[in-house]
């Protein structure tokens, strides 16, 4: 059995504007960005075993659309 790992950056976040970087959240373009992942990975047949994220919302809500999209849910 063969394993590939997939490394995966955040979808497009938007600017900084005062607030702390961690929070920034993803722009709309950043959420069809990770839409887009997902269903390439969805595409592939890939199964997903495991997932690391940092906390940063703009992560989490790139993984949460990748999850979606790839149907990992």
């Amino acid at each position: 059995m063969s394993r590939t790992l997939i490394l995966l950056r955040h979808g497009q976040a938007a600017p900084a504007a005062g607030a702390p970087d961690h929070d920034r959240p993803l722009t709309e373009h950043g959420a069809a960005q990770a839409e887009a992942a997902g269903e390439w990975i969805a595409a592939h047949g890939w199964q997903v075993g495991a997932a690391l994220c940092s906390t940063a919302v703009r992560t989490r809500e790139t993984l949460r659309a990748v999850a979606v999209a790839a149907r990992l849910e």
